[in-house]
């Protein structure tokens, strides 16, 4: 009564606002990314920011991007957004780098002193091979630190090449690839580092599944402006925003909320007893995003896949 709140009440009142809610059922996952077009000729606002595409699995956002209506559609927005993580093990870099590693470790023969035709061939097949430097990657390196340098070398030919525009992309796989290739450039030259300070005196294989697992370990930060053009993101981007219309992605059990794997060696009974952060907690923080995203909204469309497993 002696502080009030310099908001009224009806501020705090929105989920009691009619909302339009509507749900797609689909026969896959890819299928959820194709309504993408359909939904946005229908239910796209203006301005374009007020519209959000949240995805409850990252892994959809390629499909979503396969999607996205052409800019120069004018039914469609003409910028987009990603506020997102995207896991590197789904981008051409991470297999770029296990290509070469494999054919480093696993195709070289000495005894012939040439390179094993599966794994060379598996290399040539990439996508990005034709913006390697072929002499200097078909030169065999037998130590950790010659295998690091020329892991990071392949790395700047390709980011060279990126630079003179010498493979055609849409823009919005440029900013995707670009970030990726960063990211991947920063962890070599972390290892490298780690080498050089003599750190890492591990055998070449070890050295290896070091690499492979740092990398399926990595997400790709999309940091976005929010203020401009359709919004993709996924579910804890959205905490503190409010959008009109919202196409929620993978309403699936597992993907929302998400499976909790608990990484501990205190079992839940015990938890449990002392209070202690459980399951329980993480899916009540994921059931506050989902209310608090709904509160300001007025059309939200939830899109989810029938098909069962096994």
């Amino acid at each position: 009564q002696e502080f009030p709140n310099a908001l009224p009440v009806s501020f705090f009142d929105n989920l009691r606002n009619p909302k339009h809610i509507e749900f797609v059922a689909t026969t896959s996952n890819n299928a959820q990314a194709r309504y993408i077009p359909q939904w946005l000729k229908e239910n796209a606002t203006e301005p374009a920011h007020e519209t959000a595409i949240v995805l409850c699995d990252e892994l959809l956002l390629q499909p979503v991007l396969h999607s996205l209506p052409d800019t120069d559609n004018t039914e469609s927005p003409k910028y987009t957004n990603i506020t997102m993580g995207f896991p590197l093990t789904d981008t051409p870099l991470f297999t770029l780098v296990n290509a070469l590693l494999s054919l480093q470790i696993d195709g070289y023969d000495k005894e012939r002193n040439c390179f094993r035709v599966v794994q060379t061939n598996n290399l040539r097949r990439h996508p990005f091979f034709h913006l390697l430097n072929e002499k200097a990657v078909f030169t065999y390196q037998s130590d950790n630190h010659g295998l690091l340098q020329y892991v990071r070398q392949a790395l700047e030919d390709v980011a060279q090449a990126f630079g003179k525009d010498a493979i055609n992309l849409p823009t919005v796989y440029k900013q995707m690839y670009n970030e990726a290739l960063y990211r991947t450039h920063n962890i070599i030259s972390r290892f490298i580092t780690l080498e050089s300070a003599n750190n890492l005196q591990i055998h070449v294989n070890t050295l290896q599944r070091l690499i492979r697992n740092v990398l399926s370990t990595t997400k790709i930060p999309f940091h976005g402006e929010p203020a401009v053009g359709l919004q993709i993101m996924g579910v804890l981007e959205t905490r503190n925003l409010n959008f009109k219309h919202i196409l929620m992605l993978s309403v699936n059990e597992g993907m929302l909320p998400k499976n909790v794997n608990e990484t501990s060696f205190i079992p839940y009974n015990l938890r449990e007893a002392f209070g202690l952060t459980t399951a329980k907690h993480k899916i009540a923080v994921y059931a506050f995003y989902f209310y608090r995203l709904l509160q300001r909204t007025e059309r939200i469309t939830y899109t989810y896949n029938i098909t069962t497993d096994g």
